[in-house]
């Protein structure tokens, strides 16, 4: 993505509401009409901590929405209980 300029300096959003739901209208458009990637979890994707927090490292994602379960079940580091969401790429 920015190899193309798409996004350069903007920060990453992961998209992983159903489209169904009416706050993925907010995860989905108000990133692109800013200019913003937005990275989209699928279905399997989303079903693993694991596939998640891959995602996350892999495309620098600095902005998501989820439920607090997907906390509790690890996508933070064990070893960083204090950190917050925006400190997983550190």
């Amino acid at each position: 993505m920015e190899a193309a300029g798409v996004g350069e300096g903007r920060p990453v959003f992961l998209q992983m509401m159903s489209v169904f739901a009416d706050l993925s209208v907010l995860d989905l458009w108000l990133p692109l009409a800013l200019g913003s990637p937005v990275v989209i979890a699928t279905a399997e994707q989303m079903k693993d901590v694991e596939a998640v927090r891959s995602l996350i490292m892999r495309h620098r994602v600095a902005c998501m929405t989820t439920v607090p379960s997907m906390f509790q079940v690890g996508l933070l580091p064990a070893s960083a209980p204090h950190k917050s969401a925006f400190d997983l790429q550190a």
